[in-house]
């Protein structure tokens, strides 16, 4: 998000300003469609020297309906017990249940779903702040809440005072800062005394003013924010909200499904990318091969040594569902399974292939990959893929156990439909059956080359350094189409052609190497890669370049 914004623009709905209104009077005609105005308050904004027992005073412009001042009222530093309530006519009385903090600013915000008794709520929030010390604290932090559908405007905003060695959990603590994004996305804390904040952002989907895990899309942010004397206001980098899972995967079932293999059954997908399966009975096991087939995520397939018929038990390690939950700990008769005496004669099919058949737009640098039902034989011979009754020029590499990618040695031509037939008894399994058809046919339709756009700009990368790793990711409004692109280090970007359309985009600095944008955790706080995003939708057409499309961090 372009950082660069006059304060004035960074927070139009008025969070951190005392929104001085005046009482308006409503035009004739049947029907009130006058916003409600803040007319008054007590104490007035920026008074000092507040009473530790003072209570608060708001006055509207007109009757208001109670039940929605109630739940649209902030008052910050969050109280540890919720306020008393009261009414008199326009006037509302708010009564704190303990003493003020010394020495503390507050800042009491009606939020926009205010309403009068007519249903109109008020056209912006109302902020008043106020000190029981002697000056007020101004601290501020600002920033912006996106994700990969652009900003996010409502989004809730939570902000910790680390001390002592606080850890805060946004699902069980109560945050002491609370704001929310504009309609582009935009917050604003302010009146923050100066310390050292965490900062989340939530989607309320239910809201209800809490975040519920693994039901919210929830922001991890990429740091922690100092607030001195001399940096009194802090830019923080783009929160990006995802919903998180916070529950460990289980093992369900064992099954040796024939004397060469055998499937492992789990509640939900997992990742094995980094699994450690030892299978030990009479004598060890040695796993050959393991995968996870297209459609059937929450099952691992292993490819094992001959079994023996007997007792074998399973140890696994490494593995965690795709938020990086490891596995909890199971009954130990999930992790037992007897051996199958039974020989593998089922022949291996093909179960997916990319690009699909009949696909369009497809890239002229896409190469083709056939994934098949079980683990296969490692060679394969040039003469299994034929276009038009020609053997195409390229190479074939084995990307895992099951699945095969022809690499052509020039980019297929612009517009063009290709038809291939895969030469099937070439590639036979692990055991050597080979698949029941001879043929298998495919067809796809490459891009029209003169139909794509190009994004470029500059990557502000001045904080992460020259050797930082940034990707740029597009995605459409239409949620069609996702680009990834690696940027270079020198300041610049351009993208590769990508389809016209309108796209949110967005780039994070790949702080591990691992090619993924990591969300973090918020408890044990583990930090996000740090994400920015462009100001608004960036339109691409064709045979264009889309320029000045710059990134911050």
């Amino acid at each position: 998000m372009n950082k660069i914004l006059a304060l004035s623009l960074l927070l139009p709905i008025a969070l951190l300003l005392c929104s001085c209104a005046k009482q308006g009077f409503p035009p004739g005609g049947p029907a009130d469609r006058t916003p409600p105005e803040v007319v008054s308050t007590s104490p007035p904004c920026n008074s000092t020297g507040v009473s530790l027992d003072a209570q608060i005073e708001v006055g509207f412009s007109e009757r208001m309906d109670r039940d929605s001042v109630k739940e649209a009222i902030y008052i910050c530093p969050v109280l540890e017990r919720p306020p008393e309530l009261s009414w008199k006519g326009r006037r509302l009385f708010i009564k704190p249940l303990q003493r003020l903090s010394p020495d503390q600013t507050y800042v009491v915000t009606i939020g926009t779903g205010a309403q009068d008794q007519q249903g109109n709520p008020l056209a912006r929030a109302y902020s008043f702040a106020f000190s029981t010390g002697s000056r007020m604290d101004l601290g501020r932090i600002g920033g912006s809440v996106i994700s990969a559908a652009g900003p996010q405007p409502g989004a809730i905003v939570w902000a910790y005072r680390l001390e002592r060695g606080q850890e805060p959990d946004p699902a069980k603590d109560a945050p002491r800062y609370v704001s929310a994004a504009d309609r582009e996305g935009n917050y604003l804390l302010s009146f923050l005394s100066l310390g050292t904040y965490r900062v989340f952002a939530f989607l309320d989907k239910d809201g209800d003013g809490r975040y519920t895990p693994e039901q919210e899309a929830l922001a991890v942010p990429p740091g922690d924010v100092a607030l001195t004397d001399s940096a009194s206001f802090v830019q923080m980098a783009d929160l990006f909200p995802v919903v998180r899972d916070t529950t460990r995967p289980q093992l369900l079932a064992v099954k040796a499904s024939d004397q060469d293999h055998l499937e492992l059954t789990f509640d939900e997908p997992v990742d094995i990318s980094s699994a450690k399966i030892v299978i030990v009975g009479e004598d060890t096991l040695s796993t050959l091969a393991k995968y996870i087939l297209p459609g059937e995520e929450a099952k691992v397939q292993l490819l094992t040594e001959r079994q023996q018929p007997g007792e074998y038990n399973l140890v696994l390690d490494g593995i965690s569902d795709l938020s990086g939950n490891p596995l909890a700990a199971a009954p130990s008769e999930n992790f037992t399974f007897r051996g199958s005496p039974v020989a593998d004669t089922i022949a291996p099919e093909v179960v997916a292939i990319s690009p699909k058949n009949n696909a369009r737009n497809v890239h002229l640098d896409q190469p083709i990959e056939i994934t098949f039902s079980e683990a296969m034989g490692d060679s394969v011979s040039e003469e299994v893929l034929r276009l038009s009754g020609q053997f195409p020029a390229g190479k074939f590499l084995w990307r895992g156990p099951i699945t095969l990618q022809f690499l052509p040695s020039e980019p297929w031509q612009s517009a063009r439909r290709y038809c291939f037939g895969l030469f099937l008894p070439l590639l036979p399994d692990y055991a050597g059956n080979a698949p029941s058809d001879s043929l298998y046919s495919f067809c796809f339709n490459t891009v029209n080359k003169d139909t794509l756009g190009f994004v470029a700009g500059r990557l502000d990368t001045e904080v992460l350094g020259p050797e930082a790793e940034v990707y740029i990711r597009l995605k459409r409004t239409d949620w069609a189409v996702e680009y990834w692109f690696k940027a270079s280090r020198d300041g610049r970007y351009l993208t590769g052609g990508v389809l016209p359309g309108a796209y949110f985009v967005w780039a994070f600095w790949d702080r591990n190497g691992n090619g993924k944008q990591d969300y973090g955790s918020p408890a044990p706080y583990q930090p996000a890669e740090p994400v920015t995003g462009s100001v608004g939708t960036v339109l691409v057409r064709s045979g264009w370049t889309t320029e000045k499309v710059d990134l911050k961090f």
